[in-house]
């Protein structure tokens, strides 16, 4: 009789396990509220998990270490260059026993239009325009967002289950009515949200927001 292998079944067995577990693999998070003086401020921060890091590092081939202190460098780079433009900007590197990031907070001066020097709009900074609160998302011009090269695949993935979460203060949006997703083509993609008593709650899957430029519209 031929033998049967199971250990590819078992494998596979392992992947439908362990897939939802490395949902937390990477956590952007951002919160506006209302400071103590009645000015709108935001807090944002974004980690990966160290376990996950380390993993594709050794499914890579890579027998040595990764640097973390590099890579929270890199990570947090883009977050500095954000607080800059914030009053009172602060921004710093996470590193615990399982994430590694960075983040900044500070207040917005919501009636300004942030631009980058090639007039884009600056990634997480609201702007208060009409009555709606607008967020740019932009993460188009990331290597992850083509997934092109074989080194990104296994990441790509990872961020297929990952999400974009903001948490908006009742102190600066009362009463919200609709959330949606502009896209740069103009197609606009309704969003769901949670009251939570406080403030409201909206995630956005990560792959939504990779392939172009993304305004989240709150109104």
């Amino acid at each position: 009789m031929k033998k049967r292998r199971i250990l590819p079944n078992f494998s596979i067995a392992c992947c439908v396990i362990i897939l939802p577990l490395l949902t937390s693999c990477v956590d952007i998070y951002q919160h506006i509220c209302m400071d103590k003086n009645g000015e709108i401020a935001m807090y944002v921060h974004c980690t990966m998990s160290k376990g996950i890091l380390g993993m594709a590092n050794a499914m890579g081939g890579t027998s040595g270490s990764l640097s973390y202190d590099d890579f929270s460098k890199d990570m947090g780079k883009g977050l500095s260059e954000q607080k800059e433009l914030l009053i009172n900007g602060e921004a710093g590197i996470i590193n615990t026993r399982f994430d590694i990031g960075g983040y900044c907070k500070g207040v917005i001066d919501s009636n300004k239009r942030y631009k980058n020097t090639d007039s884009t709009k600056r990634t997480f900074i609201p702007e208060h325009k009409d009555k709606k609160w607008i967020i740019p998302l932009d993460f188009s011009g990331t290597d992850l967002a083509s997934g092109k090269e074989e080194s990104d695949k296994f990441a790509y993935a990872l961020l297929s289950s990952a999400k974009y979460t903001l948490s908006i203060a009742k102190t600066v949006v009362p009463k919200l009515s609709c959330v949606s997703l502009r896209k740069g083509s103009g197609e606009s993609l309704p969003m769901d949200f949670l009251d939570t008593y406080d403030s409201y709650l909206i995630e956005v899957p990560l792959p939504l927001l990779l392939d172009e430029k993304i305004e989240l519209v709150i109104e």
